[in-house]
């Protein structure tokens, strides 16, 4: 499933109260396969046509699973992160079977994809949702620390380990991937 929102510029109070209505209020749409890495370079564009006077350029991603779609992943990202852009990572890590659309990755799985090979940049972190009542109230939790310009040093759980890069390439680029 995908939740698509417009790029949003949160600049106060009325700016965010505005984001979470319109968050409230968007259509939660199914869909086949995920490129993040799309989503990344459709970003990266839009961030080259904005004025560069915010204090912090954020990307927020969620996925109930890894970039299988598109271009490979890390080449995207590693633009972004040169350009001192931040990309943080919501997992949405439930069971699968429970009626609500998610795939079901396992937790751990999904936040060391996300670790090793979706979020970077100053401060980046992870939060995963584990059930799918979790969800606005870890978006909301999200929000508040990016905004709130939380440095990820203060408690994110931040892995000690990665994956092997040909685990964050495209399914099907390397032997042996589906």
């Amino acid at each position: 499933q995908r939740l698509v929102l417009p790029v949003t510029r949160i600049a106060g109070a009325e700016d965010a109260v505005a984001f979470a209505d319109a968050l409230a209020a968007a259509p939660v749409e199914a869909g086949q396969a995920t490129s993040m890495s799309g989503a990344l370079a459709f970003v990266r564009r839009l961030f080259a046509l904005m004025p560069e006077d915010g204090a912090r350029r954020v990307i927020d991603l969620s996925s109930d699973g890894v970039n299988n779609a598109g271009a490979e992943l890390a080449p995207v990202r590693a633009a972004l992160v040169a350009e001192g852009i931040t990309i943080n990572g919501l997992p949405i890590a439930v069971a699968a079977g429970g009626g609500d659309g998610f795939t079901g990755h396992g937790q751990v799985w999904l936040e060391l994809y996300f670790e090793s090979c979706v979020i970077g940049g100053p401060d980046a972190f992870v939060m995963t949702v584990t059930a799918a009542d979790e969800l606005s109230g870890t978006i909301l939790n999200k929000l508040v620390r990016e905004i709130a310009g939380v440095p990820a040093e203060a408690g994110v759980m931040r892995a000690d380990y990665g994956l092997p890069p040909e685990d964050c390439a495209l399914p099907g680029s390397v032997p042996g991937r589906l």
